[in-house]
């Protein structure tokens, strides 16, 4: 049970960290309305309650984090090590791709993993981009289930990781089963070789993302009248649209 209480927890701070990104600036103009009926938002009052403790949390404490290690580390080097978690996501993204009988794009992720396994130094360079115009076909089983017809649920904020809804949280745990960040002792592709191992990794990734998108977060909540509907809006139209791509 502990162990799967760790992979939900760590497979939403990998959400959190990704799902902060240019997208989310895209989804919104002068005109979007964020307002949401009652009736679609049953944990309203600690969504908000918890969008202002994670708020609290990344301004005085993960935000400076991030910025003096931007700060510190050339963005070509965090470049690289967010291509190489990238690189890592392979068996969650194929697998899903397969689960949507997306198979074209299942065969490019298996194209992109090989290449940039080998000419790419381990994942450090994304030579299937940059040189064989292979793009990136991220799927998790959040996205399939959607796919598939689930609904998302009711909007749910985590402490500390931030928007998610009811259908992401259910997808995490078989994610997590076949993500070689999370240790498994049944499987023999783990990169972390323990439970602490797995925590030190994921909150590297998230650390590692968030300082090559810090100005994000701040452009969509610092205006915003309400800090909770923007990221709430941000989170599930962006989810929409993967899932619909």
């Amino acid at each position: 049970m502990g162990r799967i209480f760790l992979i939900f927890i760590l497979m939403f701070s990998l959400s959190f960290s990704q799902d902060v990104d240019d997208d989310m600036l895209d989804e919104f103009d002068d005109d979007i309305k964020v307002e949401q009926k009652q009736s679609d938002d049953p944990f309203e009052s600690y969504n908000i309650f918890m969008t202002n403790f994670n708020d609290n949390i990344y301004h005085s404490v993960w935000k400076p984090t991030a910025t003096a290690y931007k700060n510190g580390v050339n963005k070509d080097i965090r470049k690289s090590i967010e291509n190489v978690f990238l690189n890592l996501g392979y068996p969650i993204n194929f697998i899903n791709n397969i689960l949507q009988f997306k198979i074209k794009n299942a065969a490019i992720e298996t194209e992109r993993f090989i290449i940039n396994s080998t000419l790419g130094m381990f994942g450090l360079f994304d030579i299937a981009k940059t040189t064989f115009g292979l793009e990136p076909k991220k799927e998790d089983f959040g996205q399939t289930l959607g796919y598939w017809g689930v609904g998302s649920g009711p909007h749910i904020v985590l402490p500390f990781f931030g928007p998610s809804n009811l259908r992401d949280v259910v997808s995490f745990y078989p994610d997590g089963l076949v993500n070689p960040v999370i240790y498994n002792e049944n499987r023999n592709y783990n990169v972390a070789t323990s439970g602490y191992m797995t925590v030190g990794l994921t909150m590297y990734e998230r650390l590692n993302t968030t300082s090559l998108n810090i100005e994000i977060y701040d452009s969509l909540t610092n205006s915003a009248l309400s800090k909770y509907q923007v990221l709430k809006t941000s989170y599930e139209q962006k989810r929409k649209r993967e899932i619909h791509e």
